[in-house]
C-alpha cells in the first residue's frame, strides 16, 4: 500500500511539473491584430517584465507592440520592431524556463514532506486492519440471538380521502420594463493608442478604444470627442469611427465644430453588432488631416472624451434601458497626442 501511495504521489508530481512546463511557453509568432490566450499570456509576461502597463485584453494592439519593443531593447534583440517573432519568443521562453526550474526546485521539499505523510498514513492503515481482524473474531465467538415472535397486527381499513386538485401558479415573466432603468454597468472605455508623430495625413489613426468588463452586453449609440490640441478645426476632415477588427465603418462626420466631433450610430438589426459599438469590441477613430506651413512649431491633436454625458450607452438586447458608465470610468478619458510632421 505504501509503495502504491508513493508511486501515485510521485506520478502526480511529475504530471504537475509537466503541466507547468507546457502552459508557460509561446509557440507562435504574434504581431499587430493577433488575438487569443497566447496574446493574454504575452501581455501578462510583459507586465511581469515591467515593460507593459496597458490592459490585458487578449488583443495585440499598439500598446502591446510598444511593450515588445521595450523587451527587445532590454535584451538587445534586433531589429527593435515590436514583432514577437522567433528571436523574441526564444528569449521569452528562456526566461520562462528559468522560472519553471525554480518551481521544480521549490517542489522538492514538498515531495519530501508528502513522503513523510504517506509513511504515517501507511502505519494508520495497518493499525486499522488489525482492529478489523480483532472485531471479526469477536463477532464469530458471540452466541446466536434467541428467535423472537412477531405479534400479529390487526388489519386496519384505510380511511377514504378526498383528492385535492392542484392549482398551478404562473410565474410572472421578466420583461425589459421590470428591469432597472437606468442600470449601472461596470463596462470600461480605455484609450489604447500611443502618442506619436504622423508620417501621413491620409486615413491617420487618431485614437483607439477598448470596451471591456461588462457581464451584461452594452451598446454605445453616441460618442462625442473634444480636440484639446492645437490643430484647427479647418485642418481636420473625414473623421470616421470603425470596428478595428472587421473594418466596418459605424459613423462618419466632417470637421469638428469648436473642437467637438460627434459620432451618432443608428441601431440596425441587419448589420453586424446592430451597427453600434459593443462591449468586448475595439474601435478606431481615423481622419484626413491638413497642416499649414507654420515654421518650427507643429500643431498636435488630442481627442478626449470629456465627461460621461459624451457617451450614450444602452443594454444591447433591447436598446431601451440606459446604462450608467460614470462609476466604472474616470473622465475625462484622455486620448493620445498626435503631432504633425
Amino acid at each position: 500500500m505504501k509503495k502504491a501511495l508513493l508511486f501515485a504521489g510521485s506520478l502526480g508530481l511529475v504530471f504537475t511539473l509537466v503541466g507547468i512546463a507546457s502552459a508557460a511557453s509561446f509557440g507562435r509568432d504574434l504581431t499587430i491584430g493577433s488575438q487569443g490566450t497566447d496574446v493574454t499570456d504575452l501581455q501578462n509576461f510583459l507586465t511581469q517584465q515591467g515593460v507593459y502597463t496597458g490592459p490585458v485584453t487578449g488583443y495585440f494592439g499598439p500598446l502591446t507592440q510598444e511593450g515588445v519593443k521595450k523587451f527587445q531593447e532590454a535584451h538587445q534583440i534586433t531589429p527593435v520592431a515590436g514583432y514577437f517573432g522567433p528571436l523574441t519568443r526564444s528569449a521569452a521562453n528562456g526566461l520562462l524556463g528559468v522560472s519553471q526550474a525554480a518551481s521544480v526546485v521549490s517542489a522538492a521539499p514538498a515531495a519530501s514532506a508528502a513522503s513523510s505523510q504517506l509513511d504515517t498514513v501507511a502505519a494508520l492503515l495497518k493499525q486499522l486492519q488489525a482492529l478489523k481482524d480483532e472485531l471479526a473474531g469477536l463477532t464469530a465467538a458471540a452466541p446466536a440471538p434467541a428467535a423472537t415472535t412477531t405479534p400479529a397486527v390487526p388489519a386496519v381499513t384505510p380511511a377514504t380521502t378526498t383528492p385535492v386538485t392542484a392549482v398551478a401558479t404562473a410565474t410572472p415573466a421578466v420583461t425589459a420594463s421590470s428591469l432597472p432603468n437606468p442600470f449601472t454597468s461596470p463596462m470600461t472605455i480605455v484609450s489604447d493608442y500611443p502618442s506619436r508623430t504622423l508620417s501621413s495625413y491620409t486615413s491617420a489613426i487618431l485614437n483607439e478604444y477598448v470596451l471591456s468588463g461588462a457581464p451584461e452586453k452594452v451598446a454605445i449609440t453616441k460618442l462625442r470627442v473634444t480636440n484639446v490640441g492645437t490643430f484647427s478645426d479647418i485642418y481636420i476632415n473625414e473623421l470616421a469611427l470603425s470596428n478595428s477588427l472587421t473594418g466596418q465603418v459605424l459613423a462618419t462626420t466632417g470637421a469638428p465644430v469648436d473642437g467637438v466631433a460627434e459620432f451618432v450610430m443608428t441601431p440596425d438589426a441587419s448589420k453586424p453588432d446592430k451597427g453600434v459599438m459593443v462591449s468586448g469590441g475595439i474601435y478606431t477613430i481615423t481622419g484626413a488631416l491638413r497642416t499649414p506651413n507654420i515654421g518650427g512649431t507643429k500643431p498636435y491633436l488630442e481627442l478626449d472624451v470629456a465627461s460621461s454625458t459624451d457617451v450614450t450607452a444602452v443594454d444591447y438586447a433591447t436598446l431601451s434601458r440606459t446604462a450608467d458608465l460614470g462609476g466604472s470610468n474616470a473622465f475625462p478619458i484622455i486620448g493620445p497626442r498626435i503631432s504633425a510632421f
